[in-house]
């Protein structure tokens, strides 16, 4: 757990938990400190009778005795405690100790910041950038509908977590708790190095840089002041830096109100950033909070819209051996996975040989060609650390494990058989044992045992979320997706545990399954889930041809399918391709898909040669 106003201990207000042993309210071990901020303490913490592991704020003494600070700590506690939302650091518990201190329980949370990723990176990568700004923008729609603003809403505010696969899944720290922690108090801000966080109670709250002008003034706040912050979050994640920095406290306060507003992609031309995004960050730091998007919601729909304009631009190469380099890269995952088997030396031959192939690698060319062998490099890094991978393989070393038991194994055997005394015993001595369990159920759909397949997985995946990377397991549970007994629990199931793998068993079911109504709930999962944008844009245009009834429409998506160029689409344009020639018509004798049946041919065999 991080907490953005971590600072060096000072004057002890927090009693230790060396020097306490005794639990907190009962129920809380206290263990290492984990830093200090402005309003007490942060530690780690185990619930002793869940064994789960928490982070507990506990809110300095001298503190607690302030009638107006305990009343402000106690209603946005529970304020925080309210806000159901997965990017959002939850607040399970409140109490008071023994010495009249309060505290506040909240989630543990593993990863890092945002602002310890903008350290060691700089700025991100527009994609990167936009999806973590897509998850703070979610949050903040959920926390403004209940009347939540958070008011320091900056990179040190939001942790970063893998969560199902997603190294980048935000979690919002401190939502609603106002900071009240001092400046320097020498009078003379204007030579402090970092972010000094704002100021007494009664006073400004907020963190200069991410202030928007409203707070700077001392006016009253409101949900666009959150979008301000974000504005500035996004321009600092593009650009390296934020919008408004250098010369001390004052002269940043001032810029914010007085400051035209600077243009990330001027800021930072090499980045390449779209136009259309820095409209959309010009927009939210509007110094008139009526000239900003006028919700969460907005902006949610206009990162949607930028989302679906940027995967549809066309891409315009200059000279053949640009255009080689594309088509190669296009098909990159498949060469990859026979080049890394090999290691660097294949590699270096492949751009050997597309440089022979071409001879025309010259000046600017050779320069964007340069860094197109890089993405290509890292993307083979990427594909041989595949994290997804790695969780299957430790999932399969934990069952070979178990089946090493002679008692397990036998067990196991006997209820394939038909008898499951054995095992029934086994799983009574060992119910939290995901393994287990998993291996169990295997079992007994190979017997043919009835077993309620759904709720069964979900409680496997309660206790180990990696089954959710696993081929069989989510193939087993999208087969289910229009079971009128369990349907729907398949679909919230599979929402909740949204890792690539069932993003990609999803997307292949949109594109490629047999059924009508089974590909439509495939699709629409992953419509609510907003996992189209994250397909490549062949696999969603793959998808969208499948939900697609009239002739001359499927014969534009055929025709995009192929200047894309990836194999992967064969296997959906062979669906059409060896369709029945009659079936629509007033007597059922027309083609339905005669208008493309030509374009149908001249993509396959476009694709087939590559």
């Amino acid at each position: 757990m991080a907490d953005d106003s971590v600072q060096t201990p000072s004057d002890g207000g927090t009693q230790s938990p060396e020097s306490d042993p005794e639990l907190l309210a009962g129920r809380y071990r206290l263990g290492k400190a984990l830093g200090e901020g402005g309003m007490g303490q942060v530690y780690r913490a185990e619930h002793v009778l869940m064994k789960k592991q928490v982070a507990i704020k506990v809110l300095r003494r001298e503190l607690s005795a302030d009638d107006e600070i305990v009343a402000r700590f106690h209603r946005e506690a529970r304020a925080a405690a309210a806000l159901d939302h997965p990017n959002v650091c939850q607040a399970t518990d409140f109490g008071r100790n023994d010495e009249g201190a309060f505290f506040l329980v909240m989630e543990h949370l593993d990863g890092q910041t945002l602002q310890q990723l903008l350290e060691k990176r700089g700025r991100l990568p527009v994609e990167r950038a936009l999806h973590i700004t897509g998850q703070i923008a979610s949050a903040l729609e959920v926390a403004h509908a209940q009347g939540i603003v958070h008011r320091d809403l900056k990179p040190e505010n939001v942790m970063l977590v893998d969560r199902h696969g997603d190294p980048d899944t935000v979690k919002i720290m401190d939502f609603g708790i106002a900071r009240l922690v001092a400046t320097t108090g020498d009078g003379d801000d204007d030579g402090a190095d970092g972010p000094t966080r704002l100021t007494r109670a009664g006073m400004v709250y907020g963190t200069p840089h991410y202030m928007s002008p409203e707070q700077v003034a001392g006016e009253n706040v409101d949900n666009r002041t959150d979008l301000y912050a974000l504005g500035v979050v996004l321009f600092e994640m593009l650009a390296g830096a934020p919008p408004y920095d250098g010369g001390g406290i004052a002269r940043v306060m001032g810029q914010h109100i007085t400051s035209p507003i600077p243009s990330v992609r001027s800021r930072c031309p090499e980045a390449s950033i779209p136009a259309e995004i820095d409209a959309l960050v010009t927009d939210l730091l509007a110094k008139d909070r009526e000239d900003r998007p006028p919700t969460a919601g907005a902006l949610l729909s206009r990162l949607e819209s930028l989302d679906n304009d940027t995967n549809e631009a066309p891409q315009v190469h200059t000279t053949a051996a640009l255009t080689a380099i594309a088509t190669a890269t296009a098909t990159a995952t498949d060469r990859l996975r026979a080049v890394t088997g090999q290691g660097v030396g294949r590699l270096q031959a492949l751009w050997g040989r597309l440089g022979q192939t071409e001879r025309l690698l010259v000046s600017a060319a050779g320069f964007v060609a340069f860094f197109l062998f890089l993405a290509v490099f890292a993307t083979a890094a990427i594909l041989f650390f595949d994290s997804e991978g790695r969780k299957v393989q430790a999932l399969d070393d934990s069952h070979e494990a178990l089946l090493d038991d002679e008692e397990i194994s036998s067990a196991l055997n006997e209820a394939r058989g038909g008898n499951r005394g054995s095992l029934s015993e086994l799983l009574s001595i060992h119910p939290d044992d995901a393994q287990l369990r998993y291996l169990a159920l295997e079992a007994d759909l190979e017997a043919g045992r009835s077993v309620d397949l759904v709720e069964e997985s979900a409680a496997i995946l309660e206790m180990d979320s990696r089954y959710a990377h696993d081929e069989e397991f989510v193939e087993r549970l999208v087969a289910r997706l229009t079971s009128r007994s369990d349907g729907e629990a398949v679909r919230e199931l599979l929402a909740k545990n949204m890792t690539n793998r069932v993003r990609e068993l999803l997307a292949r079911e949109a594109r490629e399954g047999s059924r009508r109504a089974h590909r439509d709930a495939a699709y629409e999962l992953l419509e609510e889930q907003k996992q189209l944008r994250r397909l490549s844009r062949w696999e969603r245009i793959a998808a969208e041809l499948r939900q697609t009834s009239g002739c001359e429409e499927r014969r534009e998506l055929v025709n995009k399918l192929a200047a894309i160029g990836d194999p992967g689409a064969i296997p959906v344009l062979e669906i059409y391709d060896q369709s029945s020639t009659r079936g629509c018509g007033r007597l059922n004798l027309s083609d339905c898909h005669g208008c493309m049946r030509s374009d149908l041919k001249d993509a396959l065999e476009a694709l087939r040669d590559d």
